[in-house]
Formats: C-alpha cells, sequence, structure tokens
C-alpha cells in the first residue's frame, strides 16, 4: 500500500476467529498532517 510505504498510517494486523487475520491501517500524526495538507490544497 503506498501510505504504508510513505509512512503515513500504522498499520496492524487483527486476529479474527472464523477468518484469517485482517490488517487495520490507521493515519498516524504525519499521515495526518499530509490529508489535511491534500484538503486545503483541493478545498475540502
Amino acid at each position: 500500500m503506498r501510505v504504508e510505504r510513505h509512512g503515513l498510517v500504522d498499520a496492524r494486523t487483527v486476529p479474527s476467529e472464523k477468518t484469517p487475520p485482517g490488517k487495520a491501517d490507521s493515519l498516524d500524526a504525519q499521515g495526518r498532517a499530509h490529508r489535511d495538507e491534500f484538503w486545503m490544497a483541493w478545498g475540502f
């Protein structure tokens, strides 16, 4: 995943009882700053 390669998210594996483990991503501080810059540039 591109945002993971750029160090913009914290990725972790989430266990599951019925399916294979899943992946959960959340924005880290650098990712939130990048998102905010993007939104301001595009008028969101």
